[in-house]
């Protein structure tokens, strides 16, 4: 019980707007699009020191899960020389198409999905920046939705905090159900600030 107070009276991410150097850890990690929840925990698990290998690319790294009201949702980006060149081409080399003004219609569909969500509305402007304008490579694309993720959700500073204090992670809240294929998005927009507590290791798997 003391260690859980402490924590509550000095979040992670509370103590961690202090640090002004950000991770490098992650910074060779190839970054599918929008990542499922899954990656984020086997990310967070590389981070923290419990895995001792950061999460593999994922097979369908062009794709991304969303949960809207109509019912769940595939975002697909398109990628010049479509599925010939993704199975041909390097990761870093894949070029993005503009075909289908699919960054208009991902947008769409991610702010009908998680619109009235309680932390869209904190987020939103960021994300949209981002799909306003066009990303020369799918690299470069993933890369900033993943910077915006792990600002939004103060990611690498509570993480950088919680390696400086490790008792502090010993207690913490249950993790809440969530379909682990799903993007992050999905818990971002429901937990805010609180999303890091959702990545932990499970602490009833290891019981």
């Amino acid at each position: 019980m003391a260690q859980q107070g402490a924590l509550e009276q000095n979040p992670p991410h509370a103590e961690s707007r202090q640090v002004t150097e950000p991770m490098n850890r992650d910074t060779e990690i190839p970054i599918p699009y929008l990542p499922s929840v899954e990656w984020y925990r086997d990310y967070t698990a590389f981070l923290l020191g419990t895995a001792s290998a950061p999460p593999r690319l994922p097979a369908h790294f062009c794709r991304a899960e969303v949960e809207a009201p109509f019912g769940r949702r595939t975002l697909s980006v398109p990628v010049e020389g479509g599925r010939r060149l993704i199975s041909a081409r390097r990761y870093p080399l894949l070029r993005l198409s503009e075909h289908g003004n699919w960054r208009r219609t991902h947008w769409s569909t991610i702010a009908t999905a998680y619109g009235p969500t309680p932390y869209f509305h904190l987020y939103e402007e960021e994300f949209a920046a981002i799909y306003d304008h066009p990303h020369e490579t799918l690299a470069g694309l993933c890369r900033e939705l993943h910077e915006t993720i792990d600002r939004a959700a103060s990611l690498s500073e509570n993480i950088d905090w919680l390696l400086r204090h490790p008792d502090e992670g010993k207690v913490r809240p249950p993790r809440p159900d969530c379909d682990p294929t799903l993007s992050i998005l999905h818990l971002l927009f429901q937990e805010g600030p609180s999303t890091i507590f959702s990545l932990f290791p499970d602490q009833d798997a290891k019981q």
